[in-house]
C-alpha cells in the first residue's frame, strides 16, 4: 500500500469525479476549488509563476477537491444512517432499512479510501524526473512538503481559512484524518494560526495527534519521510516563533523526546541543545526516551539502536548521569535495563537485544557491575530454560570483564 498514488509524474491530473454525481453536485464541489484558483491567479497575475508555484497550485486544487468528495461522502453516509435508523423502527420497512445499512458501510469505506490514498500519495517521494524539471534542491523532498509549503504563504492565509478549514472541520472524526491534517497544515497552523483565531486549540491538538500518528508509522515502517516535519515543529518550539500556549508547546516538547533519537540520532546536534530548543529538562528527556523504548514492541532493530543512544546520555551534563538526573529519573533507567537484560516477560528481549542492554547499563552505571552480574545470574538459575542459552553468555561475559582489568587490555568492555 506505500506504492499507490496517481499519476505524480503528469504533475497531478485531476481526480475524476464519480459517476453517479449530477450536475448541480458537481458544481457545488468545484465551487470552492474554482475559487481558489481565481484567488491564487490573482494574487500571482503581477508576476510570471515558476513552474514549481505552477506544479504547487495543482497540488493544492487537487487536495481540495479529494477533501470535498471526502467530506461529501461523509455526509451522504451520516444521512443514510440517521434514515436506517428511522426506517429500522418501523416494522414494515426492515428490509429497506437492511439495504441503506449495507450502503452506508459502503459509502464510509469509500470515505476512507479516499483519505488514504491522499495520505499514501502526498507521503510519498517527488520522482526523479519530476523533480528535476521543478529543480528542486534537494533530491529527498516528499508531496506533502510542497503542499504544506504552499499553504503556508502569507497569501494563501486567508484563502485557507475560508475553503480548507471549513472541510477539515467535518472530517475531524474520520480516524485517519489528524495525520493527512498534519501533513498538509502543520506550516499554515505553526505558522499563522494563534490564540486569537476560532478554534486554534481543537487544531492544536488534531496536528498534535496527527504528527504523533504519522511518527509512530515511520519508526514502524523504519523510514525517514517525516524527518521534515519532525525538524519544523523542532523549530517552532524555539522562542515564541510558534506555538503561543505553553502547555501545549510543552505536550509537543515531550512528543518529540520520544522520537528524538529516531531522528536526530545521525545528525551533529547534541542533546543539550535539543533541551535548551525544547525548554524541557534532562529528566523529562530521559523518561520520555526510555517509555518509548517499551513501546517500540518486538522490534529488535529499534530496541538496539535505542539503547545504543541512550549511551550517549553521560555526554548531556559532562559527568556521571546519576548526578545529573533525579533519583525517581534513575530508578526507572535502571529498571528499563535491566528488564531488557533478563530473558521472559515482560519484554522477553532477544539475545542481541540483551547484550546490548548489559553495555548500556555499563556504560551509564559503571558501578556495581559485579553485583548486578551475580544477582542477574542467581535469578537465570531460577529459570532452567534459559541454563544453556546463559551458561555460554555469561562466561564469555565475566571473561571480558576480567580482561578490561588487566593494563594494556581493552579500556571499555562494551566493545560491539
Amino acid at each position: 500500500g506505500l506504492n499507490r498514488h496517481w499519476s505524480f509524474a503528469n504533475l497531478f491530473s485531476s481526480v475524476p469525479a464519480a459517476k453517479d454525481e449530477e450536475e448541480e453536485e458537481e458544481e457545488s464541489i468545484k465551487k470552492d476549488v474554482d475559487y481558489f484558483a481565481l484567488n491564487t491567479a490573482r494574487r500571482t497575475s503581477r508576476s510570471k509563476k515558476t513552474v514549481l508555484e505552477r506544479f504547487q497550485n495543482k497540488l493544492a486544487l487537487n487536495v481540495i477537491g479529494v477533501l470535498q468528495k471526502a467530506e461529501k461522502r461523509l455526509k451522504e453516509t451520516e444521512r443514510k444512517e440517521e434514515s436506517s435508523v428511522g426506517l429500522s423502527l418501523l416494522d414494515d420497512a426492515s428490509q429497506d432499512g437492511e439495504e441503506d445499512t449495507y450502503d452506508s458501510a459502503n459509502d464510509s469505506e469509500t470515505t476512507e479510501e479516499l483519505l488514504e490514498t491522499l495520505f499514501f500519495n502526498i507521503s510519498s517521494k517527488v520522482e526523479k524526473s519530476v523533480a528535476t524539471r521543478l529543480q528542486l534542491k534537494r533530491a529527498d523532498v516528499y508531496y506533502y512538503e510542497l503542499v504544506a509549503s504552499y499553504f503556508g504563504l502569507d497569501e494563501h492565509v486567508d484563502t485557507v481559512e475560508k475553503i480548507l478549514l471549513p472541510h477539515c472541520v467535518n472530517l475531524w472524526s474520520v480516524e485517519l484524518f489528524p495525520a493527512v491534517f498534519a501533513l498538509l497544515m502543520h506550516r499554515w497552523v505553526l505558522k499563522h494560526d494563534g490564540q486569537n483565531k476560532k478554534g486554534w486549540l481543537i487544531r492544536l491538538n488534531v496536528l498534535l495527534k496527527g504528527s504523533n500518528q504519522l511518527f509512530w508509522f515511520d519508526t514502524q515502517h523504519r523510514t525517514h519521510r517525516l524527518l521534515s516535519l519532525f525538524c519544523y515543529i523542532r523549530n517552532k518550539l524555539d522562542g515564541n516563533a510558534g506555538i503561543e500556549n505553553e502547555k501545549k508547546r510543552a505536550d509537543f516538547a515531550h512528543m518529540l523526546c520520544r522520537f528524538y533519537y529516531y531522528y536526530r540520532s545521525s545528525k551533529l546536534e547534541r542533546v543539550n541543545e535539543f533541551l535548551s530548543v525544547a525548554h524541557v529538562s534532562l529528566d523529562t528527556f530521559v523518561l520520555e526516551t526510555t517509555a518509548h523504548l517499551c513501546a517500540v514492541g518486538e522490534n529488535d532493530t529499534l530496541r538496539i539502536h535505542y539503547l545504543q543512544c541512550l549511551t550517549r546520555l553521560n555526554e548531556t551534563r559532562g559527568a556521571d548521569l546519576e548526578h545529573s538526573l533525579e533519583r525517581t529519573t534513575i530508578n526507572k533507567l535502571h529498571s528499563t535495563l535491566n528488564a531488557f537484560i533478563l530473558p521472559g516477560a515482560p519484554f522477553h528481549p532477544s539475545m542481541p537485544v540483551r547484550n546490548k542492554a548489559r553495555e548500556t547499563m555499563a556504560v551509564l552505571f559503571p558501578h556495581g557491575q559485579w553485583s548486578r552480574s551475580a544477582i542477574n545470574g542467581l535469578f537465570t538459575l531460577l529459570r532452567p530454560n534459559y541454563w544453556l542459552h546463559e551458561l555460554g553468555h555469561m562466561l564469555q561475559y565475566f571473561i571480558d570483564t576480567l580482561y578490561s582489568f588487566i593494563p594494556f587490555g581493552r579500556s571499555n568492555p562494551t566493545r560491539n
